[in-house]
């Protein structure tokens, strides 16, 4: 692309019309500003301003709105933005813990379950549960809509959560130990 190219889009016809009444606005702002009082430097000074600022706003394109959509990068559990957002999650004015704590307490929960062959969202598989856990701690995690639980509650279920964790599922053969 050539030198050139740039000043010959500038005279093309959407942007030549612009131009030509920019110049003229430029021209009618100095001519009735002399006419005011101004001397003739300042008002032919005062015309090339006005011409040149509305030269540069119509050739600048029409308002596109500007999309400054956060990256969303890998959804990595555990990464420091990670645990800060959980952490001020955990802590409320009404001493219950915000929603996005609540829903990774049953995703996790979810996680434990499904070792032990049982979906927290399934009522054939409610009463199993709840004997695996202990029934406070699935009153934190049961399906339902309730009130968010306190952070106690959610301790309590969390300690139970790996207790279950830890303890081999009904399936699984317990390994021997080695003589």
């Amino acid at each position: 692309m050539s030198e050139r190219a740039p000043r010959s889009l500038l005279l093309r016809p959407p942007l030549r019309g612009r131009l030509a009444l920019c110049v003229a606005m430029g021209a009618a702002v100095g001519v009735i500003a002399w006419y005011f009082g101004m001397d003739v430097a300042h008002a032919i000074a005062l015309g090339l301003v006005v011409s040149v600022v509305a030269a540069v706003l119509g050739a600048v394109p029409e308002h596109r709105p500007a999309d400054w959509a956060r990256e969303r990068g890998p959804a990595e559990t555990g990464i420091r933005r990670d645990v800060s957002h959980l952490s001020w999650s955990l802590h409320s004015r009404s001493g219950a813990v915000a929603a996005s704590a609540h829903r990774r307490l049953r995703d996790l929960a979810r996680t434990v379950l499904a070792r032990h062959e049982l979906d927290l969202d399934e009522a054939s598989d409610a009463a199993a549960s709840e004997r695996l856990l202990g029934a406070a701690a699935w009153n934190t995690i049961r399906p339902g809509e309730r009130a968010l639980p306190h952070l106690a509650e959610v301790e309590a279920t969390l300690d139970a959560l790996q207790k279950l964790d830890l303890k081999p599922a009904e399936s699984e053969p317990v390994p021997e130990e080695p003589r």
